[in-house]
């Protein structure tokens, strides 16, 4: 599994734009009940997953980095500032 900062590095390379990754403190979270609720959701339906067999089942099953290759990298919406 990849971390948040290296998500945030392989988007910044595809994307040739600099990411950085940040947690947002617990209590932003609570400021908005609908993001913190979507937070708590996500957290209690946390599943382990067994990639070896995912890739069994669907073979074109694509790492982040080959979807990147593979022209993922277009599908990113980038917009400049």
């Amino acid at each position: 599994m990849l971390t948040g900062e290296e998500v945030a590095a392989a988007l910044g390379r595809a994307t040739g734009r600099p990411l950085a990754y940040a947690t947002v403190p617990a209590e932003a979270l609570r400021q908005n009940r609908l993001i913190e609720r979507v937070v708590e959701v996500a957290i209690k339906l946390r599943v382990d997953v067994d990639i070896p067999s995912l890739r069994a089942i669907h073979p074109g099953l694509k790492t982040l980095a080959a979807w990147l290759d593979a022209g993922g990298a277009g599908r990113i919406p980038v917009t400049s500032r």
